[in-house]
């Protein structure tokens, strides 16, 4: 008989036998204290022992190729080994288990944030970390890479800055000294909630929003969620809403249904939630900027129990999508969990507003705790509406949890609107620092027309070429002899397009006499030169390729070949070195891999 195929049998046995679910492997994290829910898959009919230090329980495979059994609850502790079937895990810890899931904000690594030397220095021991491989699936699965890791300079670089900062603000709570961490991130990029739904969105189907990569609802529960549902986890941090701006109108309604999901998929009814409520930011989807999605946010939060609110819209100049103090974002999160899930007695609420009424001219409103102011000598980031729903700024007198308002334009208040905006210039918060959650009184349809302030624009002028940037880290003018080159207005200038418009570079360094860099988390645009050239250098430090556009005056004439572009106008010709491909008439296109860097020179 043929060697090969008498083995053949007991190959497909070994390929079958019992195994522990993926997420289950080495140098992982179990929950503490609950009753440990293990599970697999092996041949329908199988007997196994499930085996953690000195426990152990005897189950079956099922019909479908499943096992699953329950251990007792274990205290903080560790390193055991877990066996099951033909599988083991070595250096398995017991602790706090903490996902860490939404999109892009959340998807940001340590390495690319304000805080990053330090953060990536930090050692805190017993602390593992996971993160889930970005992709969707059709139906939900068990399998799939999962691997845990030790904290070091490699894992932590690519690994989520927020999940990474919470964990070592968990840190400093005495009490969690020698209790292992375990973080799972599952993040993706420019997603909407509704992917991450495990059931199909509850609202009316024009107020869906998409993601990228056309992903249908429910495709990220079905690939990054269900595979880690076998593991019980503590709570969950959820950062994400930049794609659903565009309909703040069903948000709270899908939110509150993912966290019923869920909880659900984890047999985990009072699964603790929090909500990292959007940051300030300038731009705007359909029309509407952030202040209406933080909204939505915060009455998910009201109208679900076990859901807290994180309030960031003072973190950052809002001038970026992807900002980079995720640290205070990471700590506000943790003093939420200290108080709320492990009972300790430390301020971490945002301040939120009790009562109002009207004396008068005035409004006095009633917060549920104290109040400072954090900048300045008087409060602000309040407006006042009479009944023609025309806001104005108040004057505001703070005393203790009260704030007595008033506006010399509105002599009968009827409405009142705290943070409000895409840019919140608000100046209070509670002894921790943290600021109140932005409100209003009235129920006005969304609008989001508004002043508001803008970074630094820059200009270098030599004797051939005067170049200048815009408020948004854009170059938006190239003049050669008095003629401008590249195109002003709406859709000029340069600009890398992303779902919610053009990314802005506009944290800017003056880096010299003659350079100036502008840049947003992973992305850079060094301009620098002498009196006959213009260098532009873009840089790409992500994992994604990018696309640099330069929108060129439609008076210019282009013509391309290979990576060099000659640009005339009236006579007077540009050389530009660098360039990808060309987009219609007037549009230029360099494209920069992931971890790549670009040179364009200008010759005038």
């Amino acid at each position: 008989m043929n060697r090969s195929l008498a083995l053949l049998p007991l190959l497909a046995a070994t390929l079958n036998a019992a195994v522990l679910d993926p997420v289950f492997s080495s140098g992982m994290v179990l929950q503490r204290d609950q009753p440990l829910r293990l599970s697999g898959s092996g041949n329908p009919g199988e007997t196994l022992e499930v085996r953690l230090g000195e426990q152990s329980a005897t189950t079956e495979v099922d019909e479908h190729g499943r096992w699953k059994t329950v251990l007792s609850a274990f205290p903080a502790g560790g390193p055991y080994q877990l066996t099951a079937g033909d599988s083991t895990a070595q250096d398995v810890w017991i602790g706090d288990v903490w996902l860490c899931s939404g999109q892009s904000n959340m998807q940001m690594g340590v390495r690319e944030i304000e805080s990053a030397r330090e953060c990536l220095a930090a050692r805190p021991t017993q602390v593992r970390l996971l993160t889930l491989p970005r992709g969707g699936a059709d139906s939900p699965r068990y399998e799939g890479p999962a691997e845990w890791v030790a904290p070091d300079a490699t894992t932590l670089a690519d690994f989520s800055a927020v999940a990474w900062s919470f964990g070592l603000a968990l840190r400093e709570d005495p009490t969690l000294a020698h209790v292992p961490i375990g973080l799972v991130n599952a993040s993706f990029g420019g997603t909407a909630v509704e992917a991450w739904l495990a059931s199909q969105p509850e609202v009316p189907k024009e107020q869906i929003s998409g993601s990228m990569f056309d992903m249908a609802p429910t495709v990220l529960y079905n690939g990054m969620i269900h595979p880690i549902t076998p593991l019980t986890v503590k709570g969950a941090l959820w950062y994400q809403g930049e794609s659903n701006s565009g309909h703040p109108e069903a948000y709270a309604e899908l939110l509150q249904q993912m966290m019923r999901d869920w909880r659900r998929a984890w047999h985990q009814p009072e699964m603790p939630f929090f909500i990292i409520q959007l940051p300030a930011f300038s731009g705007r989807i359909n029309g509407l900027d952030f202040s209406w999605l933080r909204e939505a946010q915060a009455k998910a939060c009201q109208q679900t129990d076990h859901a807290w609110l994180v309030v960031t819209y003072d973190t950052t100049d809002g001038f970026d999508l992807h900002p980079r103090q995720k640290r205070e974002i990471g700590r506000r999160t943790a003093l939420l969990a200290r108080r709320e899930v492990l009972g300790e007695s430390l301020p971490s609420q945002a301040p939120q507003l009790e009562s109002v009424h009207t004396e008068a001219s005035q409004l006095h409103l009633t917060f549920d705790q104290p109040l400072v102011v954090s900048k300045g000598f008087h409060p602000n980031g309040f407006i006042l509406a009479g009944k023609d729903g025309e806001f104005h700024h108040a004057k505001a007198v703070l005393h203790g949890d009260e704030v007595i308002l008033e506006s010399d334009a509105v002599n009968d208040p009827q409405w009142v609107r705290f943070a409000w905006g895409p840019i919140p210039e608000a100046n209070l918060t509670n002894s921790a620092g943290i600021p109140p959650v932005p409100f209003r009184t009235d129920s006005l349809p969304p609008d989001s027309m508004v002043f508001q302030p803008l970074p630094t624009s820059y200009q270098l002028e030599t004797p051939r070429y005067r170049l200048e940037t815009g408020a948004l880290g854009a170059v938006t003018s190239f003049q050669v002899q008095g003629k401008p080159f590249i195109a002003s207005g709406p859709g000029g200038g340069t600009w890398i397009p992303t779902p919610f418009g053009p990314r802005n570079l506009s944290s800017t360094i003056v880096d010299g006499p003659r350079r100036l860099i502008l840049s947003e988390s992973t992305i850079s645009l060094t301009l620098t030169g002498d009196a006959a050239t213009s260098l532009w250098i873009v840089a790409n430090d992500g994992n994604d390729p990018i696309d640099f556009h330069i929108a060129l005056d439609p008076a210019v004439s282009v013509d391309l070949k290979g990576t060099t572009a000659k640009l005339t106008r009236d006579g007077t010709s540009v050389t530009i070195e660098g360039i990808s491909q060309r987009d219609g008439e007037s549009t230029l296109i360099v494209k920069v891999p992931g971890h790549a860097r670009q040179e364009i020179r200008w010759i005038p």
